[in-house]
């Protein structure tokens, strides 16, 4: 493996830490606001058709939008960058995968097959930023696998993932690669381990109106009760 790929993807590692420590404009730590949104939005979605996807999704927006708004070296991705690149850390292409509390660990490139004819992709083009909240355990596939994000440089993908197909897509990453790839980036330093507790904000809803007004924007403070 090349120390290129190494080297940025520890980067990206210690500026997610960065953001992470960052005090929000209502004292609370951003790591721990996107902890307590994820549960929420894991919630929100639990028990609905396609739950897992849609909550990945919003999940990975929300912390788009948290590193977008915290550090400015975090860009979207444009078009001429890497195909499968969601966002960029100061030039480097990084595509982001979202792991549920009660996911399999299964990720894709792409999901080819849903909708039918969908985007196909068949090579790692970007390294990758895996944000776990699937509960640590003391055995099988998670073991030592703690909550937080991963970032996996793209050569090791590339050199050791075999990508599979199911009825949703051609491009799968089977779990045992995943959690594979996660070890990896954990055994080079570049995991930024995230306390993450699933139900804590079972019940409790996103407030649109509290969500701010623009990217550049923070969200609203809460009402002083003084």
């Amino acid at each position: 493996m090349s120390d290129y790929h190494s080297t940025r993807c520890a980067s990206v590692a210690n500026a997610i830490k960065s953001v992470w420590e960052t005090l929000g404009p209502d004292g609370v730590a951003f790591g721990v606001r996107l902890a307590r949104l994820a549960s929420v939005i894991a919630h929100a979605n639990s028990g609905q058709q396609g739950a897992g996807l849609t909550a990945g999704v919003q999940q990975e927006n929300l912390f788009k939008d948290m590193l977008f708004y915290a550090d400015k070296r975090f860009k979207p991705s444009s078009p001429g960058t890497s195909v499968d690149a969601d966002y960029m850390f100061d030039g480097y292409p990084l595509s982001h995968k979202t792991i549920g509390a009660k996911g399999s660990g299964d990720l894709a490139l792409a999901w080819s097959k849903n909708p039918a004819g969908g985007v196909q992709r068949s090579d790692f083009t970007s390294s990758m930023v895996v944000m776990s909240f699937h509960a640590r355990s003391d055995r099988g596939k998670w073991a030592g696998l703690g909550t937080g994000a991963y970032v996996i440089p793209a050569d090791y993908l590339q050199a050791t993932v075999i990508l599979g197909s199911n009825n949703k897509t051609d491009s799968l990453i089977k779990s045992h690669y995943v959690t594979q790839a996660m070890r990896h980036a954990r055994d080079i330093g570049c995991m930024v381990p995230l306390a993450y507790n699933h139900s804590v904000s079972a019940g409790v809803r996103l407030s649109l109106w509290q969500s701010g007004a623009g990217e550049s924007i923070p969200p609203l403070p809460p009402l002083s009760t003084d």
